[in-house]
């Protein structure tokens, strides 16, 4: 029990580290969907992680659409 303890005290950790760091950290999956927009990036763009979470850079950004490289279907 003491070890599944440890490993809450750490992702815990981990969490208030991600939301309180001093930069901007979004996390994305393979479609660029939002998985994980920290504090900084909620101060700075004025959208919350509720907001964000599960929706493309794409639908967030459109403008940028045109001018990025990216593609959902590379790996």
């Amino acid at each position: 029990m003491n070890q599944n303890l440890d490993d809450l005290l750490e992702f815990h950790w981990m969490m208030d580290m991600l939301q309180t760091v001093d930069v901007g950290i979004v996390v994305l999956d393979k479609s660029f969907s939002v998985q994980v927009w920290n504090g900084f990036m909620e101060s700075h763009s004025g959208m919350l992680p509720s907001e964000v979470r599960d929706k493309t850079l794409f639908e967030l950004f459109p403008a940028n659409r045109k001018s990025t490289r990216l593609n959902s279907s590379h790996n």
